[in-house]
């Protein structure tokens, strides 16, 4: 699936496409992890690595953000009627009493 992106993810001669892949698995594995959580659980992974693509890679997100927008679409556009795609943020359960919302939802 990714490969669909790996353009977006080209820094002048440089392909981070395979750096880009070890983040979105490792996120798969572990979804709460961190950079350090990822790079343990994705084979052959770096910590610097990781840590390098994320800060001071020159990748456009917004290219990224944007392909994915065209891709959203584009699934969508074969639906018939309206058609709506809600991302609820609250997604991950709240821990401890002093969370954010926790006394709102009821958590």
């Amino acid at each position: 699936m990714l490969e669909r992106y790996r353009t977006d993810f080209r820094c002048g001669l440089h392909d981070r496409s395979a750096v880009a892949y070890e983040c979105v698995f490792g996120l798969m594995q572990e979804p709460l992890s961190n950079i350090s959580q990822i790079a343990e659980t994705v084979v052959n992974s770096s910590y610097e690595r990781l840590q390098h693509f994320i800060s001071d890679s020159p990748w456009s997100a917004i290219a990224v953000e944007q392909q994915i927008a065209h891709d959203t679409i584009g699934a969508f556009a074969a639906l018939k009627g309206e058609t709506a795609l809600l991302i609820d943020e609250f997604s991950v359960r709240k821990q401890g009493k002093s969370s954010v919302c926790v006394a709102i939802l009821g958590l």
